[in-house]
């Protein structure tokens, strides 16, 4: 019944990639758009557990992590919610006595059409990233970026928005600025010589 509901969402909003529902003591309930629905049980690990936390500490708002920040396991049912590149929205659902009776909903969107949604301020070809409060880059319309760490280059003018939800930020990564920069204080530097020239000619 719950795989039934997780289904009818999921036809509902194309950019979902897949529900769950995860208790303290690792049972979880999973289905994604690839028609794959998973139980079983998981050891919550350190990694997990933090994430955990601080959804509780959230609650009653919405968690959103990158896939990578949950250790899964490639072999556990939660893992065909986070097999590819995924935002994960985790939402407390109450606070139990026991951290065993805790439970979650869980939420993937595709990063890929994630980054559909803000690849317009990208400028000509320009990179553009979502980093989060950790300064890693969880998602972004270059795949090589992705769960790095933000550090500007060099040859990059990069353009930053600061977002409202914890600390993020939309970096956008243009190299054509210092190029252009560049190109104009070439024609600056052309300029003076052609007009020296011209003017040592009319004197001659």
């Amino acid at each position: 019944e719950i795989v039934q509901k997780f289904d009818q969402m999921m036809y509902a909003d194309t950019n979902i990639y897949g529900f769950g529902i995860l208790s303290g003591d690792g049972r979880s309930v999973v289905s994604t758009t690839e028609k794959k629905s998973r139980t079983g049980v998981m050891k919550i690990d350190e990694k997990t557990s933090a994430v955990l936390e601080e959804c509780k500490e959230s609650y009653p708002f919405v968690k959103w992590v990158s896939g990578e920040s949950l250790d899964v396991g490639m072999t556990k049912a939660f893992y065909c919610m986070v097999n590819r590149p995924v935002l994960l929205g985790i939402v407390a659902l109450g606070e139990a006595k026991e951290t065993e009776e805790d439970s979650y909903l869980c939420v993937a969107l595709n990063e890929k059409k994630v980054s559909q949604s803000y690849g317009m301020v990208s400028y000509n070809g320009s990179r553009a990233a979502l980093v989060d409060e950790n300064g890693k880059i969880i998602s972004s319309t270059d795949s090589e970026y992705l769960e790095t760490i933000y550090q500007p280059k060099e040859e990059e003018q990069n353009i930053e928005y600061d977002l409202s939800y914890h600390n993020w930020k939309l970096v956008n990564m243009i190299q054509y600025l210092r190029e252009a920069r560049g190109i104009k204080k070439t024609g600056f530097l052309l300029c003076g010589i052609a007009s020296l020239a011209v003017l040592f000619f009319c004197l001659i």
